[in-house]
């Protein structure tokens, strides 16, 4: 929508000594002529008045200003706030609890450092850890492959498909 507020002088013809322009205010409302009590209804939602002062002094405590925003927050969306940042406030204080567990944990001088002297045989040493990590991984892989093939082996008789410990196998097997 447009809104227009046009001035156009009017000169009085009555007066021969001096010509006195005066303004005459025409309000049109898209492209309609409206008077300045109409205008003045449709308008006054649209603007507001304030006291520059005042509202600084008012906005420079932070609730007020939260206040300000949280005037135009549904109470939906500030109960979700409110739940996040508890949530938050509870996992940040887990974290600090783990992190001092962390430093309080007592590991072998070989592996403690102070952190500023980290030197090329500290790089070394975690390298070498890592690569005894990894050949331990590799062991359990090997170890948990050859258990299956031994329990496998064991409970499953490939001759007749039946199990090597159902009952009429361990009577046979047993006096055999």
């Amino acid at each position: 929508r447009i809104l227009l507020l046009e001035h156009s002088p009017q000169h009085n013809n009555k007066s021969t000594k001096t010509t006195t322009s005066r303004l005459k205010s025409k309000c049109y409302i898209n492209d309609h002529p409206v008077t300045l009590k109409t205008l003045r209804t449709v308008g006054s939602p649209l603007l507001t008045i304030v006291d520059a002062s005042a509202a600084s002094a008012a906005l420079s405590k932070p609730s007020s200003r939260l206040a300000v925003i949280d005037a135009a927050v549904p109470n939906h969306v500030k109960d979700t706030v409110r739940m996040t940042r508890d949530d938050y406030r509870k996992l940040r204080q887990r974290r600090e609890e783990l992190e001092k567990e962390l430093e309080d944990m007592v590991l072998p001088p070989s592996f403690q450092s102070d952190g500023e002297n980290e030197t090329e045989e500290d790089d070394e040493r975690l390298a070498l850890l890592r690569h005894w990590i990894d050949e331990l991984d590799a062991f359990e892989g090997r170890i948990i492959n050859f258990r299956d093939k031994i329990v496998t082996a064991t409970l499953h008789n490939p001759e007749d498909g039946d199990s090597y410990f159902s009952k009429n196998n361990i009577g046979e097997r047993s006096s055999g």
